[in-house]
């Protein structure tokens, strides 16, 4: 079966750099969208709205935070292993 949604296909566009400069901050007027989707939007009539992306919830919030948390407990006992090994192997 055939996937249509994926985007392989390449279209080269050749602009002035004060062109680029305009398209890259309509862009992120949009909500910060990539080159490739505003520009995708705009030359297929999709609407463009200011502020284009959706904020992420509270809960991933909180959750991001609390991997961030996660992650640096687990940095500082992968430290403390790192330094229980090396010390072992100085003595020997």
């Amino acid at each position: 079966m055939v996937d249509n949604t994926l985007r392989n296909q390449i279209v080269r566009v050749r602009l002035t750099p004060q062109e680029k400069a305009q398209i890259v901050t309509a862009a992120k007027k949009a909500g910060d969208l990539s080159l490739s989707a505003f520009m995708r939007n705009v030359a297929l009539s999709i609407p463009v709205t200011e502020k284009q992306r959706q904020l992420v919830p509270q809960v991933n919030r909180q959750l991001y935070y609390q991997l961030g948390e996660i992650y640096s407990l687990l940095e500082i006992e992968s430290n403390r292993d790192m330094a229980l090994v090396e010390s072992r192997l100085v003595g020997k």
